[in-house]
C-alpha cells in the first residue's frame, strides 16, 4: 500500500513523528510512505519511508506571489484581517458569503500543500499505483488489508468520507486508485489551483473544490459515509476505518491551536 503525508516541523512535533511511528509499526513488505515536508528533514528514517521536500517548491512559490493578498502573513501573505463581525473567532457566522478571512479561505495555502504532496507522489515514478492520503494528524493502528481496501474502494477510482449532510469531504483520508480516470480527477482538483477557478466559490478550501470535482464523477466514487447523517464533521469514526486508522480531527486547531 502506498500511503502519502506532509508536515512543516511544527506540525511534525505535534503529531507527524506518531503518525511516522505507527507506520513503522505495522508496515509489512512493500508498503510505502510519501511524505512531503516543510523545514528540516525528519529524524526517523526507513527504506521504506520516501522523504521529498516542499522547501522552494516552485509551484507554491507562485501562488504565494500571485495570491498574497488573500493569504495571511503567518503563512506568508501580506492580506489583513477582514473587517467582519467576530472575525478573530475561528468559525465566525458573520463573515460575509466569500470573505478571504473566513476560516475556511485564509488557510487555503495550508491545505493546498496536500496537493502538491500528491503531485510530487504522482511524478516520483509512482503513477499506477494506488494510493491514500493521510492527514499527519492520523494515527495508523492496523494495516490496511486486502478486504478493508475493497470495501473502501467498492470498484470505483476514488474513496472518501462526507455523509449526507456535509457541505464538503472530509479529504483528511482519500484514496485513489492505480486508474488513469483516478489520476484525471486529482488533476482536475489541482488544477481550480492553478488557474484560480477556486475564487469563484464560497470557499476556497481544498475540501469544497474536492466536492465540486467529485460531483461531476459522482458514479466514480465511493463515499465511504454515504448513509451517515450526522451533522458531526468528525464523520471517519463512525465508519469502518476506525478499526484501521485514528484521525485525531481537531488536534492541529482546536486543541494545539497551530491552524489558526
Amino acid at each position: 500500500m502506498r500511503l502519502i503525508t506532509s508536515f512543516n516541523d511544527e506540525l511534525y512535533k505535534a503529531s507527524g513523528n506518531t503518525l511516522l511511528k505507527s507506520f513503522l509499526q505495522t508496515k509489512k513488505f512493500n508498503d510505502k510512505l510519501f511524505v512531503a515536508y516543510e523545514g528540516k528533514k525528519p529524524e526517523i528514517r526507513d527504506k521504506d519511508i520516501i522523504y521529498k521536500t516542499l522547501n522552494k517548491n516552485k509551484f507554491l512559490s507562485q501562488f504565494l506571489e500571485e495570491h498574497k493578498e488573500i493569504i495571511p502573513s503567518y503563512l506568508g501573505g501580506i492580506a489583513r484581517h477582514c473587517d467582519c463581525k467576530d472575525w478573530e473567532k475561528r468559525h465566525s457566522k458573520y463573515h460575509i458569503k466569500g470573505c478571504h478571512y473566513h476560516w475556511m479561505n485564509r488557510n487555503l495555502f495550508r491545505w493546498l500543500k496536500k496537493l502538491v504532496a500528491i503531485d510530487l507522489f504522482l511524478n516520483d515514478n509512482l503513477k499506477g499505483k494506488s494510493f491514500i492520503w493521510l492527514d499527519s494528524d492520523c494515527i495508523i493502528k492496523k494495516r490496511l488489508n486486502i478486504s478493508i481496501l475493497f470495501y473502501l474502494f467498492n470498484s470505483k477510482d476514488i474513496f472518501y468520507f462526507k455523509g449526507k449532510r456535509r457541505e464538503a469531504i472530509e479529504t483528511g483520508i482519500i484514496g485513489f486508485s492505480e486508474t488513469p480516470n483516478a489520476i484525471k480527477i486529482f488533476n482536475e482538483w489541482l488544477d481550480k489551483y492553478k488557474t484560480g477557478d477556486f475564487l469563484l466559490s464560497h470557499r476556497w478550501d481544498d475540501s469544497y473544490q474536492f466536492t465540486l470535482v467529485c460531483k461531476k464523477y459522482k458514479k466514480d466514487c465511493n463515499d465511504v459515509a454515504e448513509k451517515i447523517k450526522s451533522f458531526n464533521n468528525d464523520i471517519i469514526p463512525r465508519t469502518p476505518m476506525s478499526q484501521y486508522i485514528d484521525h485525531n480531527k481537531g488536534l492541529h486547531g482546536r486543541i494545539l491551536g497551530i491552524v489558526k
